[in-house]
């Protein structure tokens, strides 16, 4: 059911043997897809909340006494030093064969990064895992933000029109803003938009907002989203130009280049006969030529 899960979700290097992590050779996953279950885990209120709580009170039973039960990730727990104030949550893995791992999370100033880390050293004096969870969430809070790449009422190309008499083209718009999370050293002159329409030219009518195609927004080489591009404008569409694009469609059309066909093979055939006939007359005017002094009949006495 675990494996059946990863693979409805999208990770491709995830394979379970077990379902408690313990070591096995065909037990394996990578950083990528940890994020993509993680991610998706979080989405669950309550297990956000137990990933998120640094410790909790276990009343006491008829089995067991009063019990606290205190998290595995440090990062959360004030009471250790390696506590992160921005972090909020994560979820520890540790083998022999494994290391030590931590998937977790930090949110600050309306960002948050989900962060995983595999494979750190298991022995030692130093918790790799948690101190450098800290420094990434500290470089990713410093070094990137929200930025505006386009808005939604400046031009991005134009599309051409026809069949109308007020406009040969209707300008396209980004659908929405585009706002995503840049490095701060980032500007305009970095990004760059790549459009891609869905045909060379549209027909009249045209209604404002109506998609033309996409907008690809591309950053050090890579895309980074796709944005609908829609018309800015209505384009009325002209009856006169619609006429004729029917007429011009009517006789263009295969039924009138079948009847253009047999009218060609009516006129050559009419040509053939002309001709037929032309020839048969010349023939019935022609006279065989026969020398006087040859007739049949005609002879020479001496």
């Amino acid at each position: 059911m675990m494996n059946a899960k990863a693979q409805e979700l999208g990770p491709t290097g995830t394979h379970y043997m077990n379902p408690v992590g313990l070591h096995d050779e065909q037990n394996y996953t990578t950083a990528r897809d940890v994020y993509t279950l993680f991610s998706y885990a979080l989405k669950n209120d309550t297990f956000k909340t137990v990933c998120g709580s640094p410790r909790d009170t276990i009343e006491a039973t008829n089995m067991s006494v009063r019990r606290i039960l205190s998290t595995t990730n440090f990062m959360i727990d004030n009471n250790t030093n390696y506590f992160y104030q921005y972090a909020k949550g994560g979820k520890t893995g540790y083998t022999d064969e494994a290391g030590r791992c931590l998937a977790s999370f930090a949110s600050y100033n309306g960002y948050t990064y989900l962060c995983v880390l595999l494979n750190c050293p298991p022995n030692g004096e130093k918790r790799y895992e948690f101190v450098e969870s800290a420094e990434l969430y500290r470089w990713a809070f410093n070094s990137f933000s929200f930025k505006e790449v386009a808005n939604s009422t400046d031009p991005v190309c134009e599309m051409p029109v026809e069949l109308s008499l007020d406009t040969d083209f209707v300008s396209l718009y980004f659908e929405k803003p585009f706002i995503t999370i840049l490095p701060n050293e980032a500007d305009d002159s970095t990004i760059v938009i790549k459009t891609r329409l869905n045909s060379d030219s549209v027909e009249a009518p045209v209604k404002k907002g109506e998609v033309m195609g996409t907008a690809e927004v591309i950053y050090a080489e890579q895309v980074i989203g796709t944005v609908n591009l829609v018309a800015g404008d209505n384009v009325k569409a002209s009856r006169l130009l619609i006429g004729l694009k029917y007429v011009k469609s009517f006789f263009g059309s295969v039924y009138m280049k079948i009847v253009y066909a047999l009218i060609a093979l009516a006129i050559l055939i009419f040509i053939l006969m002309v001709i037929r006939l032309n020839l048969a007359r010349i023939k019935k005017r022609r006279v065989k030529y026969i020398p006087y002094g040859k007739r049949k009949g005609d002879r020479n006495e001496h």
